[in-house]
């Protein structure tokens, strides 16, 4: 929804969100980096919802219901940002260069994995991979991935999803983590922690989506790369390009 010069986005809970206000959490980082910088954000909810998300109270412009009257002098308002501020160019920058360096990784592993001869055997031969736990805290948010896998000394998301909307499920999931590992709301704003490459080992992806589609380049924005094979030369070379020099906030 357009107000003068900004643009104010309309966020209502979705069911994974009502369970865990982490992935709300995580999906306002992501408009708010990919988003003009001028961006205002209305989080809207209903009587049950009221309550559940005072974690994020100081990160959206305005919390409000659809009867509250508030909301259109809020929205009418283009310098009004409520709670929240404006975003940091810099930062918007920083998650640009991170997209292009996931978006290379993935290309890189889709064309090798084209390429690569017997997959299925190799892994077969060698389990490269053991689950972990993993507890992610960002702020007052928390969130417990259940995909994590080591690969060596790194650590990497194990999808299995055999078909199109599974996996896109489980890609949104792990995006949604590694944003909270990387940043931290203040004020409505994602503010870096480590900025890394994160990859999600998917063995299937390349039977049912291109390294061209909306997905991959969605998940790439997040910063998490996909590879289509278990095959532990390709995950190694993936892993050797997602882990050069690393920005720290």
């Amino acid at each position: 929804m357009r107000s003068g010069s900004s643009i104010c986005a309309i966020f209502i809970p979705r069911w994974l969100e009502r369970n865990n206000p982490a992935h709300l959490g995580s999906r306002l980082m992501a408009s708010r980096l990919a988003l003009p910088r001028q961006l205002r954000t209305i989080l809207l909810l209903d009587r049950m919802d009221e309550g559940r998300f005072d974690k994020l109270f100081y990160d959206f412009g305005l919390i409000s219901t659809v009867s509250d009257r508030t909301i259109s002098k809020f929205i009418a308002d283009s310098r009004d940002f409520g709670n929240s501020l404006p975003m940091d160019a810099k930062i918007q920058a920083l998650a640009g260069d991170s997209y292009g360096t996931a978006l290379e990784v993935s290309e890189r592993a889709f064309r090798l994995a084209r390429i690569q001869q017997g997959p299925k055997a190799v892994v077969a031969a060698y389990e490269p991979f053991s689950r972990i736990p993993e507890h992610i805290v960002s702020g007052h948010l928390s969130y417990d991935p259940r995909n994590r896998a080591r690969f060596a000394n790194y650590e990497v998301s194990l999808l299995n999803a055999r078909r199109k909307s599974g996996l896109v499920r489980q890609l949104n999931v792990t995006s949604s983590g590694h944003l909270l590992e990387s940043y931290q709301l203040d004020r409505g704003i994602p503010i870096p922690r480590t900025v890394r490459t994160h990859v999600a080992v998917a063995e299937h992806a390349d039977e049912v989506m291109s390294v061209r589609s909306r997905t991959i380049h969605t998940v790439a924005f997040a910063g998490v790369a996909v590879v289509p094979t278990q095959d532990p030369l390709v995950v190694e070379q993936a892993i050797q390009l997602a882990t050069r020099p690393t920005f720290m906030w």
